[in-house]
Order: structure tokens, then sequence, then C-alpha cells
């Protein structure tokens, strides 16, 4: 009977660490996200467009007042629901209105195949997408 009272304290204190150290948890993924979702408002570029150029995917992003983006800068398109990223792309051109990129590599499929679907026709981009840059002429962007 002793054993198990022994026993039963300390489980008492096993679960009361426990539920703190969950707590403790979702706080620092909540601030994780906060961290994560300032730094993407920050570095963010809406998408203007899709649409495909001699079978290559191309976004056409309006500019951000105070942020800009140079010829070679490299980008990540995300889902921001689940924070998937739906392609990376590099910045080929500058226009007055807006920045020009072409995909590089791991886009998505079906975000792809409709490009395809509709050619050189601007599309609109998968609902709550953004570009993101990420590298800067293949230096890590801090």
């Amino acid at each position: 009977m002793i054993c198990f009272w022994r026993r039963g304290k300390a489980y008492d204190k096993i679960v009361i660490r426990i539920n703190a150290l969950t707590v403790e948890l979702q706080n620092s993924y909540e601030l994780a996200e906060q961290l994560i979702n300032e730094r993407q408002a920050k570095r963010a570029l809406q998408i203007k467009n899709c649409y495909c150029d001699n079978g290559h995917a191309c976004l056409s992003l309006y500019l951000k007042r105070g942020f800009a983006l140079e010829v070679g800068d490299q980008i990540d398109v995300i889902d921001q629901e689940n924070s998937k990223s739906m392609g990376k792309f590099e910045i080929v051109e500058r226009k007055p209105d807006i920045y020009v990129a072409r995909h590089t590599k791991n886009i998505d499929a079906v975000w792809f195949g409709s490009m395809m679907e509709n050619g050189a026709a601007p599309c609109p981009p998968p609902t709550n997408t953004i570009a993101i840059k990420f590298q800067t002429n293949e230096t890590e962007n801090a």
C-alpha cells in the first residue's frame, strides 16, 4: 500500500510537470509563429498573376515600397494556410510597376499544370499565396 501511495504521489508531480511543459511548448509555438509572420510581412510580395513563357512558369509580382529586389534574387512562393512551398523562382526582370520571376525548381505540379493550360494568358495565383525573398544573388538572406 505504501509503495502505491509513493507512486501515486510521483505520478501527480509528473502530470503537473507535463502540463507545465505543454503550456510552455504552446507559448513557444505561438511566439515562433508570430516571429515568422512578422518576418514574412516585411519580406512578402503579393503575386499579381501567373503565366507560362516558353514552357517556364512565370510570375508578375507587385513592387513593395521600402523593399527592393534585384535581378537574380531568389523567392519562394508560400501557401500561407499550410506553410508549404509552392515553388522557387528567380527575379529575371524589373519593370516600372512589377517584378518578373521565372520558375527555377520545385514547383507544385497542380499549379504548374493549370498555368500550362492557360499558356501565355495571365491567371490569378492560388489563394493565400505570397512570394518571400529568401536569397540575394546566391547569398542566404537573414
